[in-house]
């Protein structure tokens, strides 16, 4: 049995390689969504400037970071807590980047592409719709008040999928290891290929026959081996680092039946 963490972050912005966390909060789970201990959580300094407009929407001001630790203090501890697990977010498609960005700055390992996690968001779009706010209100008949902070979030959101498990429990089951988003894109479409990512961003996945693909753009489905061009391309734009390194290595692979020439 994997253990579970329900997390979130608040952060300066919304790019992951430009932004950073300035608050987390992780909380153990068991397959019940029991809490395990204490919620692990903190204000990190972001070493950069917070916005005026993500202050007002969290209530995180610079004097409230200043002088505390940065993320890199943090991460060797969530990178171990973090081994083997499933993730419980909402919209972990922002979260889960962000995370790996941050511990792969920090000099450790990250995430995996293909992280398993069980996303509250996803869920809703398959027997609802979406924002934390409203979902919170529509399962637990009253305001979500305190959004826009880490521990909130990460609780409101353990509220509602616990809801999420009781409401719609024909559908969805009990056994919330069968909850991570490639589980619910089976149940969505149980005919549909199965991806396995590359990358965080989803800029590639590889498919069943193990060969490396676009998920974006005018090439989006075809082997990335196929189009030298529009990866030299992608070299010139601002994609994530991991993203880039897969750029690197496709041209590499490329590249080496031509100098064997």
């Amino acid at each position: 049995m994997p253990r579970f963490f329900a997390f979130d972050l608040e952060t300066t912005g919304l790019d992951a390689e430009r932004d950073r966390i300035m608050e987390f909060c992780f909380i153990e789970v068991d397959s019940g969504l029991g809490p395990i201990g204490e919620p692990y959580a903190a204000l990190v300094d972001p070493q950069r400037p917070i916005p005026k407009k993500v202050q007002e929407i969290t209530n995180i001001t610079q004097d409230m970071v200043q002088g505390r630790p940065a993320f890199a203090h943090h991460a060797p501890r969530i990178q171990r807590l973090l081994q083997d697990t499933v993730l419980i977010a909402h919209n972990h498609r922002f979260d889960v980047p962000f995370l790996h960005a941050e511990l792969v700055r920090a000099g450790h390992p990250g995430l995996d592409a293909n992280q398993p996690c069980i996303d509250t968001c996803v869920i809703e779009r398959v027997v609802n719709s979406h924002s934390l706010e409203a979902t919170f209100q529509r399962y637990m008949q009253r305001a979500f008040d305190g959004a826009h902070r880490s521990q909130a979030d990460t609780e409101a959101t353990l509220e509602v999928l616990r809801a999420q498990l009781r409401t719609h429990a024909a559908v969805l089951g009990e056994d919330i290891t069968r909850l991570t988003q490639r589980d619910l894109a089976r149940l969505r479409d149980p005919d549909a290929e199965e991806r396995v990512w590359l990358d965080h961003g989803h800029r590639f996945y590889e498919d069943g026959a193990g060969k490396a693909r676009f998920a974006f753009g005018k090439h989006r489905d075809e082997c990335v081996h196929d189009h030298e061009g529009f990866l030299r391309w992608m070299k010139t734009r601002e994609f994530p680092a991991d993203t880039l390194v897969l750029v690197d290595r496709f041209l590499e692979e490329i590249m080496k039946p031509k100098t064997a020439q």
